[in-house]
């Protein structure tokens, strides 16, 4: 196999994507089990969400509410203080489906560069990112007032599908190629959208209603939906399309 450019990326989402659930809950959660913030913060996540689940919000609705909610329960926490809680929070709520670190290794082999463009909180996610090998992260950033504190509002919320788009787009202007993208929500059809080869990882029960959400972007071009379980067992396939493509060399 001839040496890839290291230019070619594979787009990737966190939340349901390479991880069980969403970060921005467990986190929340883990700070509460802290004592850092009041389970009223929860509550009103968790009851934004069940109302996305009773179809009363649609995805980008829920996304923005919840990261409002989000934003004002850190309004006042010092972001460094916060970085010895990350670091604990992935010691118990790790949570990555099986195949994330083989196909993150199988993409080093192949020379590709995995990118996260993702909604979960970015000084959450990018330090446990680096660690499994994805130094590139895009993520949901709160602002800070001069001190380092939070002051309760949003600089980039990338829950929503137009800002994803926006880092598609400059990754492009930059002349990256982007070979594979994996996504499990209609916010990630710009990953999928970009990409040679995309993936929708599913769970069998939500198969049908994923394929509803990107019926228009299934009809016109190859996307796979798969279950977690399913996508583990088709990376030696995957890499051997990889390969095989003539495309993608030098």
């Amino acid at each position: 196999m001839s040496e890839r450019n290291n230019q070619n990326v594979c787009l990737l989402d966190w939340d349901g994507t390479l991880r069980e659930a969403f970060v921005v809950f467990d986190w929340v959660q883990f700070l509460v089990r802290s004592g850092v913030i009041s389970t009223r913060h929860k509550t009103k996540m968790s009851a934004i969400f069940a109302r996305f689940n009773h179809k009363q919000l649609s995805y980008e609705s829920m996304a923005r509410e919840v990261v409002s909610a989000y934003a004002e329960s850190m309004r006042g926490l010092n972001a460094t203080e916060l970085d010895g809680l990350v670091r604990q929070f992935w010691t118990t709520d790790a949570k990555l489906f099986d195949f994330t670190i083989p196909l993150l290794e199988m993409m080093r082999g192949l020379g590709i560069t995995p990118v996260l463009v993702s909604g979960a909180p970015l000084v959450v996610v990018k330090p446990f990112a680096e660690t499994i090998g994805i130094d590139e992260c895009f993520g949901l950033e709160l602002g800070l007032d001069s001190g380092g504190i939070y002051n309760g509002s949003i600089v980039m919320n990338l829950a929503i599908s137009s800002n994803k788009q926006a880092v598609v787009d400059s990754l492009l202007e930059q002349g990256r190629t982007v070979v594979l993208a994996f996504g499990d929500s209609a916010s990630d059809a710009p990953l999928l959208e970009a990409a040679r080869f995309s993936y929708i990882v599913a769970g069998k029960e939500k198969k049908n209603a994923f394929s509803k959400d990107f019926l228009r972007l299934l009809e016109e071009k190859t996307i796979s939906v798969v279950s977690p379980s399913e996508l583990g067992d088709q990376l030696a396939d995957l890499r051997e399309i990889l390969i095989g493509d003539q495309t993608l060399s030098d």
